[in-house]
């Protein structure tokens, strides 16, 4: 006779963002434990559970989070957890514990393939999405862990080094000439302790709060276009005063205006977003090549054909922004491999067209390249040697503001794919920080 063993089933709530208009691409999970009808059958108190410890990666099987300890709290019958930010995507709940206030565990879920992952309907990984502008709920169990040593349940130990946490809040003001007054508004935020990047994403036009692990030391900077750059470090007591949750005040942060209303961007090989793809080498990436380029050729005998994709990251800028002008700049360089700009047998006439599917530049290749269209597309001059482009690309990067997640680049194409002509440009790998390709905004 099967033994009865109850579960307890706990909510995972993917939040939508608060405003539409704030340009925030990022979503919330919490997770919610109802502590009433679910629990008949448990020899456990839910109410001793203070706190959840939670592991999550990507759909690349990078850890976003690890053991990460999240508070709860009680409402009526039902336990909460703080929210944490999560960029849009597809993720893994990999380790999930519920702990009392020793950090005990009195609830866990099994992971698949241990001994008693039947206990559950879906053991670990949970497989759940962060969408924008959407609610999604993911139902999660959990068994007692007293039912079994770690291995029973997947783990190897239950021993783990607990993060401790602690929220950080944060608003942001700029001043609004029509109504004479401050207002809160969106920035992009990225916060670094001891030269790593711990968090990064978009602040709404609300006091926003950011749940962070306690480190010695930390460093808050905040970008919005049109506005200068703000940068403040602070140590582990400074950064706690400023927890809304216990409270205290949120951080305030006053943008100033940039006197020119210009943005320069020109990502090196951290930041950059380019690759080459080739023809025959159908099913290789080429994310650090050092050139942009648009090439028919003959390789060993064969006919050859390079195409390039290039990309930048908009999403700091509010999507209500409208800019008054745009140019990308490409420049052009001499190839290890393809040596300058040639037009042998023809124009070497290339076009800058949009991309309208995902890509990574990881991962794509000739083989899976994204699709793209002719509409606004920009025509580059055939020319010889080495040459530079400046491009005027306003209707393009004003479409890439304002609707983000339609924001997949140009690729370079030659308008002929014939043998002997090529376009050889410099790509954000290059070695020299000056060919590589710049986009300048102006508002």
């Amino acid at each position: 006779m099967k033994k009865l063993i109850s579960t307890i089933i706990l909510l995972l709530v993917i939040l939508s963002c608060e405003k539409k208009e704030s340009g925030n691409l990022t979503g919330n999970i919490s997770f919610s434990i109802n502590g009433t009808s679910l629990l008949k059958n448990t020899s456990c108190d839910i109410s001793e559970v203070t706190k959840i410890i939670v592991s999550i990666e990507n759909e690349n099987g990078e850890k976003v989070h690890e053991m990460l300890s999240i508070n709860l709290y009680k409402f009526n019958n039902s336990f909460i957890s703080e929210p944490i930010a999560l960029k849009p995507g597809n993720y893994k709940l990999t380790t999930f514990f519920a702990v009392d206030s020793d950090d005990q565990i009195i609830y866990l879920t099994p992971r698949e393939d241990s001994e008693l992952a039947y206990l559950v309907t879906d053991p670990l990984p949970v497989i759940f999405s962060v969408i924008k502008d959407e609610t999604t709920k993911v139902g999660v169990e959990v068994i007692e862990a007293s039912l079994g040593v770690p291995e029973d349940f997947g783990y190897a130990t239950f021993e783990f080094g607990l993060i401790k946490t602690f929220t950080f809040c944060i608003s942001v003001f700029e001043f609004v000439n029509d109504s004479t007054n401050f207002e809160l508004t969106g920035a992009e935020i990225k916060i670094v302790s001891e030269e790593n990047e711990i968090y990064s994403g978009i602040l709404s036009s609300v006091t926003n709060s950011i749940i962070l692990p306690e480190k010695e030391g930390y460093k808050i900077i905040l970008k919005k276009a049109g506005y200068q750059d703000f940068s403040s470090e602070m140590t582990l007591s400074e950064i706690s005063n400023y927890n809304c949750t216990n409270g205290y005040d949120p951080f305030i942060v006053i943008l100033t205006k940039n006197a020119s209303n210009i943005i320069e961007l020109q990502p090196g090989p951290e930041d950059g977003i380019d690759a080459l793809i080739w023809n025959l080498s159908p099913n290789v990436p080429r994310p650090f090549y050092k050139e942009i380029s648009s090439v028919t050729w003959t390789y060993e005998g064969s006919y050859s054909v390079q195409r390039s994709l290039l990309k930048f990251d908009l999403q700091f800028i509010d999507t209500n922004t409208v800019i008054s002008q745009a140019s990308l700049h490409l420049y052009g360089i001499t190839s290890t491999g393809n040596g300058t700009s040639e037009s042998l047998t023809g124009p070497n006439t290339s076009l800058l067209c949009k991309v309208t599917s995902y890509w990574d530049e990881n991962t794509v290749t000739w083989n899976n390249q994204p699709s793209f269209n002719l509409t606004d597309a920009v025509l580059l001059d055939s020319c010889n040697g080495i040459t530079d482009f400046t491009i005027d690309v306003t209707k393009q990067v004003q479409n890439m503001i304002s609707n983000p997640l339609d924001n997949y680049g140009w690729i370079l194409v030659l308008v002929t794919e014939e043998y002997h002509r090529r376009m050889i440009l410099g790509s954000s790998d290059n070695d020299s920080a000056s060919l590589r390709p710049k986009l300048v905004i102006r508002f």
